[in-house]
């Protein structure tokens, strides 16, 4: 068999192969196109994307602390009607509310806070979840700068808890000082 047979043969046999400097040429061709195209962002196109991610940043960062706000909150009006119905059992067995003749900051190991423990109308006596108590209660109300519980009885007949809240989020109650009474 002569070697013009052999390649017409091979022709015929595989007729949708390229020839083999045809195949060179186009992988030439493929490699140059791929090397010229440089992939990747330009520089604006990256700001833009962190622009965008730090606005998504800080709406989610104020959203969060709106609702821990009045998360606290709730948390305030849950613990001073704990206090309040402490007081009334207290009141019960005792036959009035534990002596303040001066302000008083509940925080656990205060006279009041004492009276509620030792008779055992509570295991311990809640405090504001941002507890900051001033050095002098009965000149300082509770505020912004200081949230604590502020306790006032003068005559064991009625009582008087002052606190703070941060939002409005509480049916009734606007935010800032609140009072509590029997």
């Amino acid at each position: 068999m002569k070697l013009s047979d052999m390649v017409k043969l091979v022709k015929l046999m595989t007729p949708n192969l390229r020839p083999l400097h045809q195949a060179k040429r186009f992988i030439k061709r493929s490699d140059s196109a791929i090397s010229s195209f440089r992939g990747g962002f330009t520089l604006v196109e990256l700001l833009v994307v962190v622009a965008i991610i730090a606005m998504l940043g800080s709406i989610i960062f104020v959203q969060f602390s709106a609702a821990r706000s009045k998360a606290r909150d709730a948390e305030r009006e849950q613990e001073i009607k704990t206090l309040q119905s402490a007081l009334g059992l207290y009141v019960n067995s005792n036959e009035s509310y534990p002596s303040a003749a001066t302000a008083v900051c509940l925080n656990g190991s205060d006279a009041v806070s004492t009276a509620l423990i030792s008779g055992e109308t509570l295991s311990g006596v809640p405090f504001d979840p941002q507890h900051n108590c001033p050095a002098d209660p009965s000149s300082t109300m509770p505020s912004a700068s200081f949230r604590y519980y502020r306790y006032v009885s003068t005559d064991t007949t009625t009582y008087t808890i002052n606190y703070y809240l941060e939002t409005d989020t509480i049916p009734g109650k606007s935010a800032g000082l609140q009072t509590a009474t029997p």
